[in-house]
């Protein structure tokens, strides 16, 4: 179970950016539904009028038969309660009436609406297997906290009772399980694609010819410019791509305002092809992304810029609190699996700028890029940084240029710190300004020190630590979270008591930067702790039991 502080002070996060989002008195509004007062009920076992009225008359799935709703033509303002079953992948494309929302929430045993004919039978998984798609805007799914359950958590290939609502694209490899348009919230949802059984495939077949798989499936996606979503305590994993592509829009028509906190995002390019398989792939304005958890991922970057069109300004990105690492089982497949590129990242954890040198200053900067108090740990490939490259906090390429401010303050790395390779950092390729310093390094391995940030314009390579930064390069195996490492839990990134950093504190920064991701206000003890997690919170969620990795 979460402590306490955790659903008291990060859940209420949720309400409030989803407020945010939308800034009106209706889009929550109730409306006249199913039973009246703006409730209908979906049950894939129900047998009784299928007119959605009750548990027992509720519709049993969806579409424009007897007893189904019509994805086309859901009443807007109502909430459609939907329980456990195998409802298909569909298309909800309900006509937009100003800013109403329809919702869709999980029944679970602790909230199922109003309907007084509900049995603890009914609650489960709602699976939409295929490819899924919101082509009107305004929608609200929501999982809901499942009793029992601790987020981010999954369990088993084909689904998980944590998660009540499960979109799954099982064997569609050129597509997705969701394809997203604007005014649209996520939360509490398991969205998995084509990857079960990898790396062994079990489920369709080694895909790697000559490393050139067709198998190119994303969580979430979409090719053209959106606004207003959010994705929020969610599970992602087993995309044969990149979990989150968005890749739409030129010039000053691209996303905007997009939010991803408190989701768990694991095992991108499982589909072992060429492309450049991140856990993001994204153009934004106005993106935050923050206390969440990226496990085993590889590609150009962790979080990319998606860079297809050029000549584009881009604003104002905020990554903080985020947890980012490699499980032993994952790092176990390099050498053996090294075709697949499993475990590599090429020019650092988040990446700005297409790769294409022969086009410098196409991708402008505006605004403020924020990267601070995040843990890095186990990309290390061995015992060397030659199959990593590169974990630089911020990479970027010849493309980006511009007046933004850039901000690097408070990541922890742990034996993961290689700058392998001419890589640029971001620092000294805009005008802006820039702050890197208070991040620190904790090896435990001598032969890892390729580590190094820089402070001021010009930065490149060979230049040296800011005059805060703390680089440990030889200590004991457990380093600085107590317990022996790669860990597969939020747990194993905890700093050890009493304080690792006390006589080596990070940048105080205001709210919201001040919480980490389990609500504990940071720098309460008197010192503002580097990485993700700041000592003096509760008990963790675990990770999800579903991401082990293995070799036969």
């Amino acid at each position: 179970m979460h402590s306490p502080k955790f659903r008291t002070i990060i859940f209420p996060a949720v309400i409030i950016v989803v407020i945010a989002l939308y800034t009106v008195q209706d889009s929550f509004a109730s409306a006249a539904g199913c039973d009246g007062n703006g409730n209908c009920y979906i049950y894939a076992a129900a047998n009784g009028s299928g007119n959605g009225s009750s548990w027992t008359n509720a519709y049993t799935g969806f579409g424009t038969g007897t007893g189904k709703v019509n994805p086309a033509s859901m009443t807007r303002g109502v909430t459609y309660w939907i329980a456990a079953g195998a409802y298909g992948a569909q298309t909800f494309s309900s006509a937009a009436s100003g800013t109403t929302v329809i919702t869709i929430e999980g029944a679970t045993t602790a909230s199922h609406g109003p309907a007084s004919d509900w049995s603890d039978s009914y609650a489960g998984t709602a699976t939409l297997i295929g490819d899924s798609y919101f082509t009107t805007g305004y929608w609200t799914v929501n999982g809901q906290p499942v009793p029992g359950c601790s987020y981010p958590h999954g369990s088993g290939d084909s689904g998980d009772a944590c998660y009540s609502i499960h979109f799954w694209n099982k064997s569609d490899g050129a597509n997705q399980a969701i394809g997203i348009t604007s005014n649209l919230t996520l939360e509490y949802v398991e969205i998995e694609g084509t990857g079960e059984g990898f790396p062994n495939n079990s489920s369709t077949y080694d895909r790697c010819t000559s490393c050139y798989g067709n198998w190119n499936d994303y969580a979430i996606e979409t090719s053209f410019a959106i606004s207003n979503l959010y994705v929020g305590y969610s599970y992602l994993h087993h995309t044969g791509n990149t979990q989150i592509q968005m890749n739409g829009g030129t010039g000053s028509s691209i996303s905007n305002n997009c939010t991803f906190e408190g989701n768990w995002i694991s095992y991108n390019h499982t589909g072992q092809n060429a492309n450049h398989d991140e856990a993001f792939a994204i153009l934004c304005n106005n993106m935050t992304v923050r206390y969440n958890v990226l496990q085993d991922i590889c590609g150009s970057g962790l979080i990319v810029d998606a860079s297809a069109d050029e000549n584009f300004t881009m604003s104002n990105w905020y990554v903080y609190g985020n947890i980012f690492f490699s499980d032993a089982a994952y790092l176990a497949l390099w050498p053996t699996l090294s075709k697949y590129a499993v475990g590599t990242i090429d020019q650092g954890v988040l990446v700005l700028g297409d790769d294409n040198v022969d086009n410098p200053n196409t991708e402008q900067l505006t605004g403020t890029f924020l990267f601070t108090d995040n843990t890095i740990a186990n990309f290390t490939n061995g015992t060397d940084c030659s199959g990593t490259y590169s974990t630089q906090d911020v990479g970027a390429t010849p493309a980006i240029y511009g007046a933004a401010t850039v901000i690097i303050e408070n990541n922890l790395h742990y034996a993961t710190s290689c700058q392998y390779g001419n890589y640029n950092p971001l620092c000294g390729m805009t005008s802006g300004g820039c702050t890197e310093d208070y991040n620190a390094s904790w090896q435990g391995d001598s032969t890892l020190t390729q580590w190094q940030t820089c402070s001021g314009s010009g930065c490149g390579n060979s230049d040296t630590a800011g005059p805060h930064d703390y680089n440990v390069s030889t200590l004991t195996p457990t380093g600085p979270f107590g317990t022996t490492q790669p860990a597969t839990t939020i747990a194993g990134y905890g700093l050890t008591t009493p304080d690792p950093f006390s006589s080596h504190a990070g940048a105080t920064l205001g709210s919201p930067y001040n919480l980490d991701m389990l609500g504990v206000t940071r720098g309460a003890n008197g010192t503002w702790d580097r990485g993700a997690l700041q000592i003096g919170g509760g008990d963790p969620p675990p990770a999800p039991t579903n991401l082990a990795a293995t070799v036969h």
